[in-house]
Protein backbone atom coordinates (compact mmCIF):
# COMPACT_ATOMS: atom_id res chain seq x y z
CA UNK A 1 0.00 0.00 0.00
CA UNK A 2 1.11 3.54 -1.26
CA UNK A 3 -0.41 6.55 1.78
CA UNK A 4 0.36 9.99 -0.47
CA UNK A 5 -1.33 12.26 1.28
CA UNK A 6 -4.70 12.48 0.30
CA UNK A 7 -4.34 10.00 -2.56
CA UNK A 8 -4.53 5.95 -1.00
CA UNK A 9 -2.90 3.21 -4.07
CA UNK A 10 -4.56 0.03 -2.45
CA UNK A 11 -3.60 -3.60 -3.12
CA UNK A 12 -6.58 -4.97 -1.27
CA UNK A 13 -5.27 -3.02 2.17
CA UNK A 14 -8.40 -2.11 4.97
CA UNK A 15 -7.53 1.52 4.75
CA UNK A 16 -11.09 3.61 4.47
CA UNK A 17 -10.82 7.15 4.63
CA UNK A 18 -13.78 8.91 3.11
CA UNK A 19 -11.43 11.90 2.70
CA UNK A 20 -8.98 9.76 0.49
CA UNK A 21 -9.11 9.22 -3.34
CA UNK A 22 -8.96 5.32 -3.48
CA UNK A 23 -7.61 3.85 -6.64
CA UNK A 24 -7.02 0.07 -6.80
CA UNK A 25 -4.13 -1.32 -8.81
CA UNK A 26 -3.38 -4.64 -10.55
CA UNK A 27 -1.02 -6.01 -13.15
CA UNK A 28 0.04 -9.00 -14.45
CA UNK A 29 -3.11 -10.15 -14.18
CA UNK A 30 -3.37 -13.69 -14.33
CA UNK A 31 -4.54 -16.75 -16.41
CA UNK A 32 -6.41 -19.47 -17.20
CA UNK A 33 -10.29 -18.31 -16.07
CA UNK A 34 -12.44 -19.52 -13.44
CA UNK A 35 -11.27 -23.40 -15.23
CA UNK A 36 -7.94 -22.73 -14.82
CA UNK A 37 -7.55 -23.81 -18.97
CA UNK A 38 -8.98 -20.48 -20.42
CA UNK A 39 -6.37 -18.56 -21.60
CA UNK A 40 -5.31 -16.20 -24.78
CA UNK A 41 -3.85 -18.46 -27.53
CA UNK A 42 -3.00 -16.20 -30.70
CA UNK A 43 0.18 -17.38 -31.66
CA UNK A 44 0.59 -19.08 -28.48
CA UNK A 45 3.27 -21.80 -28.20
CA UNK A 46 3.50 -25.39 -26.84
CA UNK A 47 5.68 -24.41 -24.08
CA UNK A 48 3.36 -21.56 -22.93
CA UNK A 49 0.41 -23.33 -23.69
CA UNK A 50 1.53 -26.52 -20.63
CA UNK A 51 2.24 -24.03 -18.33
CA UNK A 52 -1.29 -22.61 -17.97
CA UNK A 53 -2.62 -26.20 -17.12
CA UNK A 54 -5.16 -26.17 -14.33
CA UNK A 55 -3.90 -22.11 -12.99
CA UNK A 56 -6.83 -20.59 -11.37
CA UNK A 57 -4.79 -18.01 -9.53
CA UNK A 58 -6.61 -15.43 -12.36
CA UNK A 59 -9.90 -16.25 -10.69
CA UNK A 60 -8.56 -16.46 -7.21
CA UNK A 61 -7.56 -13.02 -6.64
CA UNK A 62 -10.38 -11.72 -8.58
CA UNK A 63 -12.54 -13.30 -5.75
CA UNK A 64 -10.28 -12.00 -3.04
CA UNK A 65 -10.30 -8.48 -5.22
CA UNK A 66 -14.24 -8.26 -5.37
CA UNK A 67 -14.89 -9.83 -2.04
CA UNK A 68 -13.22 -7.10 -0.19
CA UNK A 69 -14.38 -4.31 -2.15
CA UNK A 70 -18.01 -5.25 -1.83
CA UNK A 71 -17.55 -6.38 1.98
CA UNK A 72 -16.18 -2.68 3.10
CA UNK A 73 -16.82 0.46 2.72
CA UNK A 74 -13.58 1.04 0.39
CA UNK A 75 -15.52 2.19 -2.45
CA UNK A 76 -12.83 2.90 -5.06
CA UNK A 77 -12.59 5.69 -7.46
CA UNK A 78 -11.10 3.57 -10.27
CA UNK A 79 -8.88 1.19 -11.59
CA UNK A 80 -5.33 0.96 -12.96
CA UNK A 81 -4.74 -2.30 -14.07
CA UNK A 82 -0.63 -1.86 -15.50
CA UNK A 83 -0.53 -4.50 -18.25
CA UNK A 84 -0.26 -7.50 -19.08
CA UNK A 85 -3.73 -7.95 -19.95
CA UNK A 86 -4.65 -11.21 -21.91
CA UNK A 87 -1.69 -14.21 -21.11
CA UNK A 88 -0.70 -15.62 -22.88
CA UNK A 89 -0.29 -13.97 -26.68
CA UNK A 90 -2.77 -10.88 -26.01
CA UNK A 91 -6.09 -11.35 -27.58
CA UNK A 92 -6.92 -11.74 -31.50
CA UNK A 93 -10.16 -9.21 -31.83
CA UNK A 94 -12.18 -6.87 -30.34
CA UNK A 95 -15.15 -9.55 -29.97
CA UNK A 96 -12.56 -12.59 -28.65
CA UNK A 97 -14.42 -14.95 -27.18
CA UNK A 98 -11.71 -14.41 -24.09
CA UNK A 99 -13.09 -10.57 -23.37
CA UNK A 100 -15.76 -12.55 -21.78
CA UNK A 101 -13.98 -15.77 -20.33
CA UNK A 102 -10.71 -13.46 -19.45
CA UNK A 103 -12.31 -10.07 -17.85
CA UNK A 104 -15.90 -9.80 -17.77
CA UNK A 105 -16.78 -12.85 -15.93
CA UNK A 106 -13.82 -12.98 -13.88
CA UNK A 107 -14.15 -9.81 -12.41
CA UNK A 108 -16.85 -7.73 -13.31
CA UNK A 109 -19.25 -10.03 -11.08
CA UNK A 110 -18.42 -8.27 -8.14
CA UNK A 111 -20.12 -4.28 -7.70
CA UNK A 112 -17.19 -2.87 -6.37
CA UNK A 113 -15.32 -3.69 -9.03
CA UNK A 114 -17.65 -2.49 -12.24
CA UNK A 115 -15.71 1.06 -12.02
CA UNK A 116 -13.65 2.73 -14.70
CA UNK A 117 -10.94 0.75 -15.50
CA UNK A 118 -7.71 2.73 -16.92
CA UNK A 119 -5.46 0.11 -18.70
CA UNK A 120 -2.18 -0.06 -20.08
CA UNK A 121 -0.23 -2.46 -22.26
CA UNK A 122 2.54 -5.28 -21.15
CA UNK A 123 4.60 -7.30 -23.07
CA UNK A 124 2.31 -9.94 -23.60
CA UNK A 125 -0.34 -8.10 -24.93
CA UNK A 126 1.69 -6.74 -27.97
CA UNK A 127 2.22 -10.55 -28.68
CA UNK A 128 -1.50 -9.91 -29.82
CA UNK A 129 -3.29 -7.25 -31.28
CA UNK A 130 -2.83 -4.45 -28.85
CA UNK A 131 -5.35 -2.25 -31.42
CA UNK A 132 -7.72 -5.05 -30.83
CA UNK A 133 -7.89 -3.68 -27.02
CA UNK A 134 -8.19 -0.10 -27.86
CA UNK A 135 -11.22 -0.86 -30.88
CA UNK A 136 -12.76 -2.70 -27.57
CA UNK A 137 -13.32 0.28 -25.96
CA UNK A 138 -14.18 2.32 -29.01
CA UNK A 139 -16.93 -0.17 -29.89
CA UNK A 140 -18.00 0.07 -26.22
CA UNK A 141 -17.44 3.41 -24.77
CA UNK A 142 -20.06 2.95 -21.96
CA UNK A 143 -17.70 -0.60 -21.11
CA UNK A 144 -16.25 -0.11 -17.81
CA UNK A 145 -12.71 -0.45 -19.55
CA UNK A 146 -11.41 2.96 -20.65
CA UNK A 147 -8.87 2.81 -22.97
CA UNK A 148 -8.31 5.24 -26.14
CA UNK A 149 -5.03 5.29 -26.92
CA UNK A 150 -1.58 3.82 -25.99
CA UNK A 151 -0.72 6.47 -24.00
CA UNK A 152 -2.95 9.05 -22.29
CA UNK A 153 -3.48 10.80 -18.96
CA UNK A 154 -6.02 11.46 -16.53
CA UNK A 155 -7.32 13.89 -13.85
CA UNK A 156 -8.67 12.36 -10.67
CA UNK A 157 -10.37 15.08 -8.12
CA UNK A 158 -9.52 14.44 -4.71
CA UNK A 159 -12.94 14.76 -2.80
CA UNK A 160 -11.61 16.86 -0.36
CA UNK A 161 -9.43 19.24 -2.95
CA UNK A 162 -6.93 19.33 -5.20
CA UNK A 163 -6.43 16.80 -8.10
CA UNK A 164 -4.51 13.84 -9.04
CA UNK A 165 -2.89 13.57 -12.74
CA UNK A 166 -1.87 10.18 -13.79
CA UNK A 167 0.18 9.52 -16.96
CA UNK A 168 -0.30 6.42 -18.52
CA UNK A 169 2.47 4.45 -20.81
CA UNK A 170 4.31 0.84 -21.19
CA UNK A 171 7.68 2.57 -18.88
CA UNK A 172 8.92 0.40 -22.03
CA UNK A 173 13.27 0.05 -21.17
CA UNK A 174 14.99 0.16 -24.99
CA UNK A 175 15.57 -3.33 -25.18
CA UNK A 176 15.28 -6.85 -22.72
CA UNK A 177 14.21 -10.12 -23.17
CA UNK A 178 10.86 -9.61 -23.13
CA UNK A 179 10.82 -6.47 -25.44
CA UNK A 180 12.61 -7.52 -28.30
CA UNK A 181 13.00 -10.17 -30.87
CA UNK A 182 13.72 -12.53 -27.90
CA UNK A 183 10.80 -12.38 -26.75
CA UNK A 184 8.56 -12.07 -29.74
CA UNK A 185 8.49 -8.27 -30.31
CA UNK A 186 11.11 -7.07 -33.13
CA UNK A 187 14.11 -4.77 -32.06
CA UNK A 188 13.00 -2.52 -34.46
CA UNK A 189 9.04 -2.14 -33.43
CA UNK A 190 10.16 -1.65 -30.11
CA UNK A 191 12.31 1.45 -30.78
CA UNK A 192 9.69 3.04 -32.41
CA UNK A 193 7.56 3.04 -29.32
CA UNK A 194 10.21 4.17 -27.25
CA UNK A 195 10.16 7.12 -29.35
CA UNK A 196 6.94 7.36 -29.08
CA UNK A 197 5.96 6.95 -25.43
CA UNK A 198 9.67 9.02 -24.82
CA UNK A 199 7.93 12.06 -26.50
CA UNK A 200 4.16 11.40 -25.00
CA UNK A 201 5.95 12.03 -21.37
CA UNK A 202 8.04 14.99 -22.11
CA UNK A 203 5.45 16.53 -24.11
CA UNK A 204 3.18 16.03 -20.75
CA UNK A 205 5.11 16.57 -18.49
CA UNK A 206 6.30 20.18 -19.93
CA UNK A 207 2.30 20.84 -20.34
CA UNK A 208 1.34 21.07 -16.69
CA UNK A 209 5.07 22.40 -15.32
CA UNK A 210 3.20 25.65 -15.16
CA UNK A 211 -0.07 24.43 -13.74
CA UNK A 212 1.05 21.45 -11.79
CA UNK A 213 -1.63 18.98 -9.96
CA UNK A 214 -1.50 18.22 -6.73
CA UNK A 215 -0.37 15.19 -7.13
CA UNK A 216 1.70 13.23 -9.96
CA UNK A 217 1.77 9.76 -11.04
CA UNK A 218 3.51 8.29 -13.80
CA UNK A 219 2.15 4.38 -14.18
CA UNK A 220 3.08 1.62 -16.74
CA UNK A 221 3.98 -1.81 -17.28
CA UNK A 222 8.11 -2.19 -17.04
CA UNK A 223 10.39 -1.03 -14.06
CA UNK A 224 11.80 2.01 -13.45
CA UNK A 225 13.38 0.80 -9.70
CA UNK A 226 13.12 -3.27 -9.03
CA UNK A 227 14.33 -5.78 -6.57
CA UNK A 228 13.00 -8.43 -8.66
CA UNK A 229 14.09 -10.15 -12.30
CA UNK A 230 14.10 -7.13 -14.26
CA UNK A 231 16.15 -4.96 -12.27
CA UNK A 232 16.15 -1.09 -12.71
CA UNK A 233 15.84 0.59 -16.15
CA UNK A 234 18.18 2.95 -15.88
CA UNK A 235 17.78 5.34 -19.00
CA UNK A 236 14.32 6.00 -17.49
CA UNK A 237 15.15 6.81 -14.23
CA UNK A 238 17.82 8.98 -15.34
CA UNK A 239 15.20 11.06 -17.65
CA UNK A 240 12.00 10.98 -15.25
CA UNK A 241 14.16 12.23 -12.23
CA UNK A 242 14.31 15.40 -14.68
CA UNK A 243 11.09 15.97 -13.39
CA UNK A 244 9.19 15.76 -10.48
CA UNK A 245 6.90 12.77 -9.69
CA UNK A 246 5.44 12.16 -6.26
CA UNK A 247 5.31 7.90 -7.45
CA UNK A 248 5.93 6.02 -9.98
CA UNK A 249 3.76 2.42 -10.00
CA UNK A 250 4.46 -0.68 -12.35
CA UNK A 251 4.25 -4.52 -12.90
CA UNK A 252 6.30 -6.71 -14.98
CA UNK A 253 8.43 -8.59 -12.14
CA UNK A 254 5.57 -10.42 -10.58
CA UNK A 255 6.43 -9.17 -6.58
CA UNK A 256 4.84 -6.90 -4.51
CA UNK A 257 7.45 -3.83 -3.05
CA UNK A 258 7.35 -0.38 -2.31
Amino acid sequence: MLVLRYIIIIAFSPVVNSKNLKLLVLSDWGKGGKSGTTWSSVNARSKSMELLAGKTNQWLVAQAMGNYVDQTDLKPSALLALGDNFYVNGISSSIDSNWYDLFEDIYLNYDGLNIPWYPCFGNHDYLGSVQAQLDRYTENPDSVRKFESQYYTKVFNIPDGGTVQVIFTTLAPSLMDATSNKGGISDETQLERIIEQTQFIEETLESIRSNPPTWLLIVGHYPIVSRGNSGDTSELKNYLQTYVSNELVHGLDHIAEN
